[in-house]
């Protein structure tokens, strides 16, 4: 678990799926689970659902290279999120299509991961967690 501080972003980063890979390989586990506390007071969850295909895709990036790796999810996650906003974005919006099309990514790239937000209470306690769910 870990937090992105204020200004920082309000999704998984590059780095972050290199090492949820990492985990799910180190581990041998389909229960491996990362969390992200966002600055916007989100909660995100990323999860292996496959752990063979998730295994598969973190051996894989290994031998590409986390920069390699880095720069496939830019060239999909942030390029996609930036061309859909054309510049007319709040940054809340920005970020609800990185989350969009971070999405796109882990389901393109047969990563084997899934993302979680979570449903929280008025006083920010994690009731329950929804798959977020690419929308085109």
């Amino acid at each position: 678990m870990h937090t992105h501080f204020l200004g920082g972003d309000n999704a998984f980063s590059a780095g972050d799926l290199f090492n949820m890979a990492k985990l799910a390989i180190e581990s041998n586990s389909d229960e491996a689970t990362a969390i992200l506390v966002a600055p916007n007071g989100k909660i995100f969850a990323l999860k292996v659902s496959n752990l063979e295909k998730a295994t598969n895709w973190g051996n894989y990036n290994r031998e590409l290279g986390e920069e390699r790796m880095k720069n496939k999810y830019l060239n999909t996650v942030i390029y996609f999120a930036r061309l859909k906003c054309a510049g007319a974005c709040t940054i809340p919006e920005f970020h609800d299509l990185i989350n969009n099309y971070l999405v796109y990514y882990l389901i393109t790239e047969d990563t084997g991961l899934l993302l979680y937000e979570a449903t929280q209470d008025t006083n920010g306690v994690v009731t329950g967690w929804n798959q977020v769910v690419y929308t085109p």
